[in-house]
């Protein structure tokens, strides 16, 4: 199975890192931005359930 990642322009433009070499990492900045959604989500849906998160 085959999974495809399309970024919109802003992701590209705010959620972009740098490699080791100083280079644009959309690997990286992707991860950092996943992995910030996914807190954001959880923040939400904590706080609607009555669940906080230490």
């Amino acid at each position: 199975m085959k999974y495809e990642i399309v970024l919109t322009d802003t992701a590209r433009e705010h959620y972009r890192g740098l490699d080791a070499r100083r280079r644009p990492s959309i690997k990286k900045g992707l991860k950092e931005h996943l992995s910030f959604s996914c807190s954001q989500a959880w923040s939400l849906g904590a706080s609607t359930n009555g669940i906080t998160s230490s």
